[in-house]
């Protein structure tokens, strides 16, 4: 019972040096992501706004876009 767990360990596990590679496109190449909520990119288009119109700094517009949005999102929908 142990060989054959050894074995489907050895099967399972990738080789380090094992680059995938197409004959069309050569090797395939990572692809990192990053995550953005959408929450960030609300608070990022109100601070750019406040930025753009005012001598504020970047960390104080972060700051004020989010207590912005904040009130925003406390208005009722119908009043908006």
């Amino acid at each position: 019972m142990t060989a054959l767990l050894l074995i489907l360990r050895l099967l399972t596990v990738p080789d380090p040096g094992y680059e995938p590679f197409t004959p069309e496109r050569g090797p395939v190449m990572a692809v990192t992501t990053v995550y953005v909520s959408r929450h960030d990119q609300r608070v990022r288009l109100v601070a750019d706004a406040l930025t753009q119109n005012s001598k504020l700094a970047d960390e104080a517009a972060v700051e004020l876009a989010k207590h912005v949005l904040d009130a925003l999102d406390h208005i009722p929908e119908k009043v908006r």
